[in-house]
């Protein structure tokens, strides 16, 4: 069974990242892929066994598509990517959170700054668990 850090490391670099996202968006046989990646043989069957080894891409007839698990992490990937995106945005965000402000105005405020998508459901879904631990203590 794969770990995270295992996961973590499998698409830790660019290019490995690169042929991750390509195998998501529009799967692929191998010569395609590493011509438009620029990769040598070695890196995409390298890259490509670390991958079907940690149970994110499967081959099928010589095509490879991600595994249920392997959409997982993708839709993970991208919502790490939004994150990055809106880095400044939440950063604007973790200054609310010294003021007192009541939950419904603070979500209102949220969902205005970084808008109604799941980045906005996360903070505030966090905030609210916070509250919760806090009222059970």
């Amino acid at each position: 069974m794969p770990t995270l850090a295992h996961i973590m490391d499998t698409l830790s670099d660019d290019k490995s990242l690169a042929l991750f996202d390509t195998i998501a968006l529009n799967g692929g046989n191998s010569t395609l892929l590493i011509n438009t990646l620029s990769l040598t043989r070695k890196q995409y069957y390298s890259k490509i066994s670390r991958m079907i080894k940690n149970g994110l891409v499967k081959r099928s007839n010589g095509r490879l598509s991600l595994t249920a698990f392997g959409k997982i992490i993708y839709q993970a990937h991208l919502t790490m990517g939004q994150a990055i995106e809106f880095y400044w945005k939440l950063k604007a965000v973790d200054s609310l959170e010294i003021t007192d402000i009541p939950a419904e105005r603070y979500d209102e405020i949220v969902q205005h700054i970084i808008g109604y998508g799941d980045l906005a459901k996360f903070i505030t879904k966090s905030i609210k668990q916070e509250e919760y631990a806090a009222a059970v203590m």
